[in-house]
């Protein structure tokens, strides 16, 4: 899974923000187990629509590997959460991927856990831990239990390009376990699997954007070929981002709005409406 952190270009200000606490780690209850060989790298999982990721809709199928990893493609974005990615291994019977689901509608928690799974290069190191995914809030935690792994890994979240060649914006929880820094910008490894206990919190910050399903912002056609419309908004002032935040040339022209040399990518489009309230949502140029 590493080829897809090869090319990064991201948002200037982060999506999430990480949290740092302790709790009792408990295996998951009423969970189905999906991983349970040495043959099978990854299996995948159905997922409710409701659940999100920075901002954009998760597609309805996730693909669980046995290394640590959760990766999915939508129809315009893909995604990669990464609890621990590291050499993984299947020592025996003991080994497993299982996932739950749990809660009432809207406040679900989709559970994937890693349980005693190995290191590959000694495979009597057991190493336990899951992701939490919010339907609520987008928060995902990352929680660690027994065992111990003093592998450095790859762990945080990525908004990627649909093909896995480019990252749009990366949450990358790095260094010392115990005392992480968080990156946005590259992608760097944590030096050795958590404590037991540990609980790697990330709570989502733009509620408002970008979103898939343009919630706030109401702008076709997206994805777009260069020009777009702004529905439902008497505008003040519309302004337009690229990948790495800076300000793109748009002009107008009647109710159209035209990028007259931007290159094919994601892009964030702010609205200012004339009661100066501000609406924010994201675009793909093709």
């Amino acid at each position: 899974m590493l080829f897809i952190y090869s090319t990064l270009t991201v948002w200037a200000q982060p999506a999430y923000t990480l949290k740092t606490s302790q709790a009792n780690y408990a295996d998951l209850q009423g969970d189905v187990v999906i991983l349970a060989d040495t043959v099978y790298p990854l299996a995948a999982i159905t997922v409710p629509k409701a659940f999100k990721v920075f901002g954009h809709s998760l597609p309805d199928t996730l693909s669980v590997g046995r290394n640590g990893f959760i990766v999915c493609a939508g129809n315009e974005f893909a995604f990669a959460i990464d609890p621990y990615l590291v050499g993984n291994t299947f020592p025996d019977s003991d080994s497993r991927v299982s996932v739950a689901l749990e809660g009432a509608v809207g406040q679900r928690i989709l559970k994937i856990q890693w349980k005693n799974v190995g290191t590959a290069t000694d495979s009597s190191l057991r190493f336990n831990y899951q992701c939490w995914m919010y339907e609520a809030d987008q928060a995902v935690e990352f929680r660690f239990g027994p065992g111990s792994n003093p592998n450095s890994g790859f762990s945080g979240l990525f908004l990627l390009s649909r093909d896995f060649s480019q990252a749009y914006e990366i949450f990358v929880i790095h260094g010392d376990p115990a005392m992480p820094a968080v990156e946005t910008l590259q992608s760097l490894p944590i030096q050795s699997g958590p404590a037991s206990g540990t609980v790697y919190r990330m709570e989502y910050l733009r509620l408002d954007a970008p979103q898939t399903e343009a919630l706030s912002l109401h702008v076709y056609p997206n994805p777009g070929t260069g020009k777009f419309q702004i529905q439902g908004l008497e505008l003040a002032d519309v302004k337009v981002y690229d990948a790495k935040g800076q300000a793109v040339a748009v002009k107008q022209e009647g109710d159209t709005f035209i990028l007259e040399q931007a290159t094919p990518g994601l892009y964030r489009i702010v609205a200012r409406a004339a009661d100066f309230s501000v609406y924010s949502t994201s675009w793909l140029l093709r």
